[in-house]
């Protein structure tokens, strides 16, 4: 169900090393060891309650290996535009029975 509802909302189903390629064209890379296997569960909203089996995924840049998301990282367009890609579930691959997202 959770696949279909990502479909129907706009985002793209890629397999893994491709959303890793697409991140790399901004700057950041996936660090794979410190990927999270979790149940995803929607808290409010239409779908709330609803949940699925996921993988969320770590994005680093590039350049230094620092979290996307630490303190001292970067916070130029490319930045923007990861949150952009993240907050807008524009990608998601779907491996071995779970969604994998950042």
């Amino acid at each position: 169900m959770e696949v279909a509802h990502l479909l129907a909302s706009g985002s793209r189903q890629v397999d893994l090393k491709t959303f890793d390629q697409e991140l790399r064209t901004i700057g950041y890379r996936l660090d794979r060891g410190m990927d999270c296997t979790s149940l995803n569960r929607y808290m409010t909203g239409e779908r709330a309650g609803q949940s699925y089996p996921a993988v969320n995924m770590y994005p680093v840049q590039v350049s230094d290996g620092v979290s996307a998301f630490h303190v001292d990282s970067r916070r130029d367009a490319n930045f923007q535009r990861l949150q952009e890609m993240r907050l807008n579930d524009e990608l998601f691959a779907l491996h071995r029975g779970r969604i994998y997202k950042i």
